[in-house]
């Protein structure tokens, strides 16, 4: 049985993420042309205030392995100079997709300015110095979440973030406690608890509904209708009408394929930014030290009706 446990630890489970196209036909466009990013120029005179077309530009050139060009079209997102922040959360999630960390802190301390009453604030700007490797001030800014007073109205929609800041509190703890001064820290909720499976789903309007669905090898899906699974899955509570995040967690994965979803029931406005962008984070053995992880940051244009949900990622135990 020893060698059983030491092959689990060797074989490494890898995501699969499925690249979600955008269909507008300036991507059509720059697809077919013989120098892409010439065909982005030329285009750019007709949709200059359009900060989705800069979005799936970046996108379709991050896709094409073409980082370098994929930052210039994304940059210009910033240059427009629209102090927006839902503009900005699109703009930090692609940046920490792309692991250009120090930008993303930048964009993330922007959005805590303008929105210190949102917990996503201090959320998306812990997680950003955590990618910079400042530890201490990435657990003072989650604990915050936890310990921050909002309004009733602000407190009620966002009530249920707690569930998702603890396990990234204990991740810290977990990977980086020796370089931490946890004082502060109330002791129940230190826990070390690394799981096999946690997703999270952000998105980066407010008043939208959003759902995350993971469908286990035995065929069942967890999602809000469906909150714990028999092989022991759980959803957090469903959000639908705030910033969310949602996560669904899994201690012991049991052999064999799971999937991400995501299903859009819409939003109740139009903004600058363009449509919702949605950012899914993939964890597997989360916390364990030997963690995989994958993230994906798409926009939707097609709110569904039809209960098919749009598969986001996969992955095998």
């Amino acid at each position: 049985s020893k060698n059983k446990e030491e092959d689990k630890f060797s074989f490494v489970p890898e995501i699969k993420i499925v690249n979600v196209k955008s269909d507008k036909e300036y991507i059509k466009l720059i697809e077919a042309s013989k120098n892409p990013y010439q065909t982005y120029l030329d285009l750019r005179t007709t949709y200059q205030e359009t900060p989705a077309y800069y979005f799936d530009v970046a996108t379709y050139f991050f896709q094409s392995n073409d980082k370098e060009k994929g930052l210039l079209v994304l940059s210009s997102i910033a240059d427009l100079g629209l102090e927006d922040a839902e503009l900005y959360k699109m703009l930090a999630y692609k940046l920490k997709e792309i692991k250009e960390y120090s930008t993303e802190l930048f964009i993330t301390k922007k959005v805590l300015d303008w929105r210190p009453f949102d917990a996503q604030s201090y959320r998306d700007y812990a997680l950003a110095l955590q990618d910079n490797k400042q530890y201490q001030a990435a657990l003072d800014h989650l604990y915050k979440v936890l310990t921050n007073d909002y309004s009733v109205e602000i407190a009620m929609r966002d009530r249920d973030i707690t569930e998702i800041i603890v396990p990234e509190i204990n991740n810290l703890i977990s990977l980086h406690g020796k370089e931490l001064n946890l004082s502060a820290i109330d002791k129940k909720i230190i826990v070390d608890l690394p799981v096999d499976i946690r997703v999270v789903m952000n998105w980066n309007k407010d008043m939208t509904d959003i759902d995350l669905w993971i469908t286990d090898p035995n065929g069942e899906k967890c999602y809000y209708g469906h909150r714990t699974t028999s092989i022991g899955g759980r959803m957090s509570e469903d959000i639908t009408q705030g910033f969310g995040p949602e996560q669904f967690m899994l201690k012991k994965a049991i052999k064999g394929k799971y999937k991400v979803e995501t299903n859009f029931f819409g939003e109740r406005q139009m903004s600058i930014s363009g449509p919702t962008t949605i950012s899914a984070e993939i964890y597997l053995m989360y916390s364990s030290g030997k963690e995989v992880k994958k993230m994906i940051t798409f926009q939707n244009n097609n709110p569904n009706r039809g209960g098919s949900g749009i598969l986001v990622g996969e992955f095998e135990f």
